[in-house]
């Protein structure tokens, strides 16, 4: 199963200050130190966490410039599913930021083909909504939900338009793009990894025709993919919606043996992760 190596080496990888960087001898990132820490379930990692939010809002590696929004999602469903990373304070003070943001609203462009009006999370504040980010911080809301943390009118309303804004810009045989799904007339095709974190944020939402020809799509193209990342989120999404995985989690398996993903430990950590269901049941991305 290869646990054991993909546990020794992040261990090795931990920063004696808190953390864990993208490449061994960097500095201490949050996107790495977030999935390290859902994939060890082991103490570690406060110190580091509280550094980035010094305000106990948004988390960012560098106080002094824009938060990530993406990385906030994640660290909000780390932090929902393992409540000692961050105090409860803390937790709900990102939450509140999360639910507070959203995209700015750009005017209609028929050259587009999608509703602009719709709102989701951009990747910094102050910038138009992308997949990612708004999968994320969506899915991090819903969660709350499922936690038992309680949800404001105003929260179930950014659910709502977030789920919204996925449906408009999935692609028009399924899955989704990284932003649009049309430019300037053409149809954009989709990507695996962005498809997989964008069905976790709609899992609950399975009589949704996007939803289905999302899934077939990914089904179809999970296994075809070279990259430790795109086959880690396809396996974590097969896993919530209890598809045969097996296939997927030898391909992922075969890939850390090959190559240790090039020494890349935000992807060791996600692998690590979901590989590694039988301890944890995917529980961070299921609601």
């Amino acid at each position: 199963m290869d646990l054991a190596s993909l546990s020794s080496t992040l261990h090795a990888a931990e920063s004696p200050t808190g953390g864990w960087p993208y490449f061994g001898g960097q500095s201490s990132r949050l996107e790495p130190t977030c999935w390290a820490l859902l994939a060890l379930m082991s103490e570690g990692g406060n110190a580091f966490l509280e550094r980035c939010q010094p305000q106990g809002a948004l988390l960012a590696d560098d106080p002094q410039q824009p938060a990530n929004l993406a990385f906030n999602g994640l660290a909000a469903l780390l932090a929902l599913s393992r409540p000692d990373v961050l105090s409860r304070a803390r937790t709900s003070g990102l939450l509140s930021a999360i639910a507070g943001l959203r995209g700015i609203v750009l005017p209609q462009a028929r050259e587009f083909r999608q509703d602009n009006s719709l709102t989701g999370w951009p990747w910094i504040d102050g910038t138009f909504s992308w997949v990612e980010p708004t999968s994320w911080c969506l899915l991090a809301l819903k969660k709350m939900k499922t936690s038992g943390v309680p949800v404001t009118g105003a929260i179930e309303s950014r659910i709502v338009e977030g789920e919204r804004l996925l449906i408009d810009r999935a692609c028009a045989a399924g899955g989704w793009n990284f932003g649009n799904s049309v430019v300037l007339g053409q149809d954009l095709r989709p990507y695996v990894s962005t498809t997989a974190i964008a069905l976790l944020a709609l899992q609950d939402r399975l009589r949704e025709p996007v939803t289905a020809r999302s899934l077939a799509y990914l089904q179809g193209q999970a296994l075809r993919q070279t990259s430790g990342m795109s086959l880690a989120l396809s396996l974590i999404c097969f896993r919530v919606f209890r598809l045969d995985s097996d296939a997927l989690q030898q391909r992922l398996a075969e890939h850390w043996r090959d190559r240790q993903f090039l020494g890349n430990l935000h992807v060791t950590a996600m692998a690590h992760y979901a590989l590694n269901h039988a301890q944890h049941k995917t529980s961070a991305f299921t609601l």
